[in-house]
Protein backbone atom coordinates (compact mmCIF):
# COMPACT_ATOMS: atom_id res chain seq x y z
CA UNK A 1 0.00 0.00 0.00
CA UNK A 2 2.58 2.33 0.90
CA UNK A 3 5.01 2.06 -2.61
CA UNK A 4 1.27 2.28 -4.65
CA UNK A 5 0.51 5.71 -2.02
CA UNK A 6 4.70 7.00 -2.85
CA UNK A 7 4.30 6.03 -6.36
CA UNK A 8 1.04 7.69 -6.84
CA UNK A 9 2.33 10.93 -5.48
CA UNK A 10 6.05 10.80 -7.30
CA UNK A 11 3.43 10.59 -10.28
CA UNK A 12 1.39 14.11 -8.70
CA UNK A 13 4.13 15.93 -8.22
CA UNK A 14 5.60 14.94 -12.09
CA UNK A 15 2.48 16.28 -13.37
CA UNK A 16 2.60 19.19 -11.82
CA UNK A 17 6.44 19.66 -13.46
CA UNK A 18 5.43 19.42 -16.38
CA UNK A 19 2.38 21.72 -16.20
CA UNK A 20 4.81 24.34 -14.77
CA UNK A 21 6.70 23.26 -17.85
CA UNK A 22 4.03 24.07 -20.25
CA UNK A 23 3.16 27.56 -18.57
CA UNK A 24 6.45 28.57 -18.64
CA UNK A 25 6.48 27.86 -22.17
CA UNK A 26 3.75 29.51 -22.95
CA UNK A 27 5.43 33.12 -21.59
CA UNK A 28 8.12 32.40 -23.23
CA UNK A 29 6.16 32.77 -26.35
CA UNK A 30 6.63 36.90 -26.42
CA UNK A 31 10.31 36.33 -25.98
CA UNK A 32 10.68 33.74 -28.52
CA UNK A 33 8.57 36.43 -31.14
CA UNK A 34 10.81 39.76 -30.32
CA UNK A 35 14.28 37.58 -30.85
CA UNK A 36 12.52 36.48 -33.88
CA UNK A 37 11.79 39.96 -35.08
CA UNK A 38 14.98 40.86 -33.92
CA UNK A 39 16.46 38.67 -36.07
CA UNK A 40 14.53 39.19 -38.96
CA UNK A 41 16.07 42.45 -39.38
CA UNK A 42 19.71 42.01 -38.62
CA UNK A 43 19.86 38.61 -40.82
CA UNK A 44 20.58 40.36 -43.86
CA UNK A 45 24.13 42.11 -43.05
CA UNK A 46 25.05 38.79 -41.66
CA UNK A 47 27.98 37.59 -43.09
CA UNK A 48 27.03 34.12 -45.15
CA UNK A 49 28.62 30.83 -45.76
CA UNK A 50 31.35 31.87 -48.53
CA UNK A 51 31.44 35.80 -46.41
CA UNK A 52 29.56 37.66 -48.73
CA UNK A 53 26.01 39.10 -47.10
CA UNK A 54 22.68 38.83 -48.11
CA UNK A 55 22.65 42.69 -48.46
CA UNK A 56 25.48 42.38 -51.25
CA UNK A 57 23.90 40.31 -53.75
CA UNK A 58 19.74 41.08 -53.01
CA UNK A 59 18.19 43.70 -51.66
CA UNK A 60 17.66 44.34 -48.31
CA UNK A 61 13.64 44.10 -47.81
CA UNK A 62 13.83 40.80 -49.87
CA UNK A 63 16.01 39.71 -47.12
CA UNK A 64 13.64 40.39 -44.38
CA UNK A 65 10.44 38.96 -46.17
CA UNK A 66 12.84 35.99 -46.52
CA UNK A 67 13.09 35.81 -42.38
CA UNK A 68 9.57 36.41 -42.30
CA UNK A 69 8.61 33.57 -43.79
CA UNK A 70 11.28 31.53 -42.15
CA UNK A 71 9.92 32.19 -38.97
CA UNK A 72 6.33 32.22 -39.94
CA UNK A 73 7.22 28.56 -40.78
CA UNK A 74 9.57 27.57 -37.94
CA UNK A 75 8.03 29.14 -34.86
CA UNK A 76 4.48 27.91 -34.61
CA UNK A 77 5.36 24.32 -35.78
CA UNK A 78 8.02 24.06 -32.87
CA UNK A 79 5.71 25.63 -30.67
CA UNK A 80 2.73 23.06 -31.45
CA UNK A 81 5.00 20.42 -31.12
CA UNK A 82 6.47 21.38 -28.21
CA UNK A 83 2.91 21.87 -26.69
CA UNK A 84 1.36 18.71 -28.19
CA UNK A 85 4.45 16.83 -26.02
CA UNK A 86 4.18 18.18 -22.88
CA UNK A 87 0.15 17.75 -23.02
CA UNK A 88 0.58 14.38 -24.27
CA UNK A 89 2.91 13.30 -21.76
CA UNK A 90 0.72 14.75 -19.01
CA UNK A 91 -2.39 12.92 -20.35
CA UNK A 92 -0.36 9.52 -19.73
CA UNK A 93 0.57 10.30 -16.35
CA UNK A 94 -3.07 11.17 -15.79
CA UNK A 95 -3.90 7.81 -16.80
CA UNK A 96 -0.76 6.07 -14.97
CA UNK A 97 -2.02 7.66 -11.58
CA UNK A 98 -5.94 6.99 -12.11
CA UNK A 99 -3.98 3.05 -12.81
CA UNK A 100 -2.77 3.37 -9.35
CA UNK A 101 -5.53 4.90 -8.06
CA UNK A 102 -7.96 1.85 -9.11
CA UNK A 103 -5.00 -0.27 -7.76
CA UNK A 104 -4.91 1.22 -4.51
CA UNK A 105 -8.81 0.93 -4.06
CA UNK A 106 -9.44 -2.73 -5.28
Amino acid sequence: MSQLREKIEETAKEILIYQDKLVKLRKALPKIVLVGVIFIFLYPTLPGKRGGRWIDDKDYWSGVVFGIICFLAIVPIGYGIAVYKYKKYIRQLLAYKDELERQRNV
